[in-house]
């Protein structure tokens, strides 16, 4: 992964979704998804899994956060050791 930055342009913030082209989601594997999720919020990131909060998917409890740079987080539980 390599970030980028670049001066003197417009500084116009993006606003993609999930679903658009192009958008950068970074996958996580975490020992607990209610925690980052809640530290996330608590740090400025928006949860825009469905209800704002870590939802269940199967047999998992995942969710999807957007950093104020545009960065989305799919949180997914990390496997039993």
């Amino acid at each position: 992964m390599a970030f980028l930055e670049f001066k003197d342009i417009a500084r116009t913030p993006l606003n993609t979704g999930v679903q658009d082209p192009g958008t950068a989601i970074l996958q996580l594997r975490v020992r607990d998804v209610d925690a980052l999720t809640k530290a996330l919020k608590a740090a400025g990131g928006t949860v825009i899994s469905e209800g704002g909060a870590p939802v269940d998917f199967g047999n998992r409890r995942v969710a999807i956060v957007r950093d104020p740079n545009n960065l989305f987080f799919e949180l997914l539980p990390a496997p039993a050791p």
